[in-house]
């Protein structure tokens, strides 16, 4: 009589967090397939096994019932879409990104409107900045990886994407990342010359000297962090889970271009200027507002790449 494994595949399933749903579409399935499987009432091919030890992050023989596991450890997947523990789904909600692009239009126009549409944009700012602060604040109290540092645990991560992949990836956002950072001088210093000759206030260029300083850096640095060898496949620890996966360094860079933007349209505000009144004015503003725009699509981009990776956690035995 044939051997059954259906049971080691429902087991390291359960262990992984995953629904039999879930664990289909991974594998572009159907879920009365899993079930097939998971009930013995189909075989499963050796392609598929080696796709099913990969998404479920134990060893292909695991799933054929044989112990590889040492005496003193053994390890389980954090799935990507598992909720009590890290999600690192990729999610871009519609309504969240028509909430920015609104809030960028009206930007943009505000020098053209009347009061009081002309301040709508601080508004429509202020509501998505909430939006997003509730939105991290959630995500943030929904996750426990932290506390594996507390238990005798150790979190290391595998990327899924496979290595042309990620060397594609690296190869197109370092040169994004180039051009992005030309972008942004441009459109920083250029309305920074402008705007000075309506600004008589002494604290304006301190304060706009001081934010563009501020991107600089931490935009070279970006760039030069994302440059070296990253740490695919070994330990994670705390530092590397809030800059990596949360993308700590990209969410502090849009913060502070989207900052800068506001203020820039801000001034204008108040010293009531049009700032389209020239071609050479109204490109350098578009310019401004594209460099915003890009800014969050090379965040949604790390977003995605990051969200290709599985989760590890190793406990260790007494």
């Amino acid at each position: 009589m044939a051997k059954k494994y259906g049971k080691y595949i429902r087991e390291y399933r359960t262990k992984a967090g995953l629904k039999q749903e879930e664990l289909a579409k991974e594998l572009n399935v159907s879920p009365s397939t899993v079930s097939s499987w998971e009930t013995d009432r189909t075989r499963v091919d050796a392609e598929t096994y080696e796709k099913l030890s990969r998404i479920l992050a134990c060893d292909i023989n695991q799933l054929y019932g044989l112990d590889v596991t040492s005496k003193s450890e053994t390890s389980f997947a954090i799935p990507s879409n598992s909720k009590p523990y890290l999600d690192m789904r990729y999610t871009l909600p519609k309504w969240r990104l028509a909430l920015l692009i609104t809030s960028v239009l009206f930007t943009f126009l505000s020098p053209l409107l009347d009061q009081p549409w002309n301040q709508i944009f601080i508004i429509l700012w202020l509501v998505y900045g909430i939006v997003i602060t509730t939105a991290f604040t959630k995500k943030s109290r929904k996750n426990i990886a932290t506390k594996y540092y507390h238990e005798h645990q150790t979190l290391y991560y595998k990327q899924t994407l496979t290595p042309q992949q990620q060397a594609n990836f690296k190869k197109e956002t370092h040169y994004f990342k180039g051009l992005l950072l030309v972008s942004l001088n441009i459109s920083v210093l250029f309305p920074f010359s402008i705007t000075q000759t309506y600004v008589d206030d002494p604290i304006y260029p301190v304060i706009f000297v001081f934010m563009w300083l501020f991107l600089n850096g931490l935009f070279i640095y970006t760039i030069i962090y994302d440059a070296k060898p990253q740490h695919t496949g070994n330990e994670i620890n705390h530092s590397i889970l809030n800059v990596n996966f949360y993308l700590g360094r990209y969410k502090l860079l849009l913060i502070g271009v989207t900052l800068l933007y506001l203020f820039q349209y801000l001034v204008l505000t108040v010293i009531e200027h049009n700032p389209y009144q020239s071609v050479p004015e109204t490109m350098v503003y578009a310019l401004m507002t594209i460099t915003l725009i890009l800014v969050y699509v090379l965040y949604q981009m790390y977003h995605y790449y990051y969200a290709n990776y599985t989760l590890i956690v190793k406990t260790h035995k007494p």
